[in-house]
């Protein structure tokens, strides 16, 4: 069916629909870096300069909280750290403007296509809640940078179709790399759209697999990539069975549905599902989800082959966030309301096309109950974004939240002991967050980890370095746990100790500034004066901006430290 609405100047639904995203995440724009914003607030190559960008590029090892190869959003990330600083609403405006970008490119897409209800399908898709984790979590920048790319590529691609002017493929193309560089779910790019072409010119639609072949080429390549860097990080932690792979992915689509139907209780960490294999009804899932794809397949004579593409295209693009790929979050769910930020076009634009076929083409009183349908739809799926993105405007409030609906989440408990020690400095609130954790799971490392922190801000140093040892013997990788065992140290007074600390978190991290800077601290104690200077000058070629290392560097050059 194609879309026969009256004609308006499209500017005037984009800029509705821009306005209606703005103001439903204006709560969160003066809101704080959260969670795992360390990945761009404590990130030595964002403050770098050009040799950190440099680093983004060619040396992703050296992006340490980063485990994948995307270098384009860290080089957004980079621009704006260059731009205003630690300043987080500069951050946020950022990803708000690309999210209202994605819902009129969105709807605009869809009338390339000739859906009906193009522009109801992007109002609902710039103020549906389940997008707020995206939009107002500053390192999800991802999900709305990646999403842009992969719009602007299927929008030039839809031009290419219809012209077979080259330089809308290249332009697709081109579009579908910067894609990969931010993300790379775009991979299902090509599949989607021939879901999109096979609905809109049938049969006809396998003239365009040689050009789509360009696409997999190019997006095998990218993964490649991806895949090696992913394996050089060596942070994934969780192990699934196939079985339970296809447990977990079999369930994830009718739960993501279920948010979009009736987005309540969003939540940063979702319970996990029972993976018990030996039981009959784990299996119902997975048969579900088949059933998801053959019925709108099988009555598609009767329903019209929306159902099926919007279903197919649904699916597609969920599938790399489904579990059947490792990835590290699995950890902590099994899944994320940002998993289906792009995916959610899909059932989106099916459910704006319904509400416009309510109405018939030549308008009159039947339009009335769709569009009065259409407006209530918007301002309730508004109302409640704009209350789901206040929860985003600190850590604690968002994980409080989060907690109170997942109380038997090891990580969320962690997560929040630690807003509530750094954000509000309720260290009583924080241990018991950090204890409820450990009681879900005494080997807890993170916890552990946790716990020293607290003792060390608690002003019990030693207490904290047993902590810290405690989850270096369960995390024995990780570069930051001992970087904290070499800090609890020095404040105890234990140097050697501290010396030995600092140098296993350089072992693991090389270009771990801090730990080069604590080094160095305890060599110039214990008496190695040359070693100090080199690993001072070390740190601070790596982070120009760490202060104290550069007055101890200083203090270790001058003529008067030389002559005693």
């Amino acid at each position: 069916m194609t879309d026969s609405s009256p004609r308006i100047h499209p500017a005037l639904p984009a800029l509705a629909i821009a306005a209606l995203a703005v103001l439903c995440y204006l709560p969160s724009l003066d809101g704080g870096f959260l969670w795992d914003d360390t990945a761009v607030s404590q990130n030595p190559l964002l403050k770098g300069g050009w040799a950190g960008l440099r680093n983004l590029w060619l040396a992703p090892s050296l992006n340490a909280q980063e485990e994948h190869y995307w270098p384009l959003t860290y080089t957004v990330f980079w621009a704006q750290m260059q731009l205003w600083g630690m300043h987080p609403p500069g951050f946020r405006v950022v990803s708000l403007l690309l999210h209202a970008a994605n819902s009129v490119l969105a709807a605009s897409v869809l009338r390339r296509l000739g859906a009906r209800g193009a522009w109801l399908a992007g109002a609902i898709f710039a103020v549906h809640p389940v997008h707020a984790e995206s939009v107002a979590w500053i390192v999800e920048l991802k999900d709305v940078l990646s999403a842009l790319c992969y719009l602007l590529s299927f929008g030039a691609f839809l031009r290419f179709a219809e012209s077979r002017g080259k330089r809308w493929l290249v332009a697709s193309l081109a579009a579908f790399a910067a894609g990969m560089l931010s993300k790379s779910v775009v991979v299902t790019l090509p599949v989607g759209l021939l879901i999109a072409l096979a609905w809109r010119e049938g049969r006809a639609a396998r003239r365009h697999l040689p050009a789509l072949a360009l696409f997999l080429v190019l997006g095998a390549a990218f993964v490649a990539l991806d895949l090696a860097v992913v394996a050089g990080a060596a942070k994934m932690q969780e192990r699934f069975t196939p079985v339970e792979r296809v447990l977990i992915a079999g369930r994830a689509p009718w739960f993501y549905l279920g948010k979009l139907l009736w987005p309540v209780d969003l939540v940063a960490v979702y319970p996990k599902w029972n993976l018990a294999a030996g039981n009959p009804l784990a299996w119902f899932w997975p048969a579900a989800t088949l059933a998801l794809v053959a019925v709108p397949w099988g009555l598609r004579r009767r329903l019209g082959n929306a159902p099926a593409a919007a279903t197919a295209f649904y699916l597609v693009t969920l599938s790399p966030m489904l579990g059947l790929i490792p990835f590290s979050f699995l950890e902590y769910a099994y899944a994320a309301d940002r998993f289906q930020y792009l995916a959610s076009a899909g059932p989106i634009a099916l459910l704006g096309a319904g509400i416009a076929s309510l109405a018939p083409a030549s308008g009159g009183r039947r339009a009335k109950p769709a569009a009065a349908t259409a407006v209530i739809l918007v301002v309730i799926l508004s109302c409640a974004t704009a209350v789901q993105a206040l929860y985003y405007r600190n850590t604690a409030a968002l994980f409080r939240r989060t907690v109170a609906a997942n109380p038997d989440s090891k990580g969320a408990r962690m997560v929040l002991g630690q807003a509530l020690m750094n954000e509000e400095g309720d260290l009583d609130g924080a241990r018991q967050q950090f204890l409820a954790a450990l009681r879900l799971d005494p080997a807890y490392a993170e916890a552990h980890f946790s716990l020293g922190v607290l003792f060390v801000k608690g002003g019990q140093p030693a207490e904290g370095a047993r902590r810290f040892a405690e989850a270096a013997r369960l995390r024995p990788a990780d570069e930051r746990t001992f970087q904290n065992l070499g800090i609890a140290h020095s404040m105890a007074g234990d140097h050697r100790a501290a010396l030995d600390a600092f140098t296993s978190a350089t072992r693991l991290n090389p270009a771990m500034a801090g730990a080069h800077a604590g080094r160095g601290t305890a060599l110039a104690i214990t008496g190695d004066r040359a070693g100090a200077i080199a690993a001072l000058r070390h740190a601070l070629a790596l982070d120009p901006g760490l202060e104290e290392a550069r007055r101890n560097l200083r203090a270790l050059e001058s003529p008067t430290t030389g002559s005693r």
